[in-house]
């Protein structure tokens, strides 16, 4: 199953500026071209993805995991 940015910047309460910039800067897995002008990413990358994050906080001493990649 794969999500597209709009779906993935709303569920995680981020702008799609925000997402362009991390995959811009290689903070996210690489898109998936699901048409010419469309891309997305596959939903299990993603979870997978975000499972790292949240462990890289919690190293952290529990930084908020989005404001790290900001």
């Amino acid at each position: 199953m794969f999500i597209r940015q709009e779906q993935l910047a709303k569920e995680m309460g981020v702008s799609v500026s925000t997402l362009w910039r991390w995959r811009r800067d290689g903070k996210m897995p690489p898109v998936v071209a699901l048409s010419s002008r469309v891309v997305g990413w596959q939903r299990k990358d993603i979870e997978q993805w975000l499972k790292e994050q949240t462990i890289d906080a919690t190293c952290h001493r529990g930084n908020n995991v989005l404001a790290s990649l900001s």
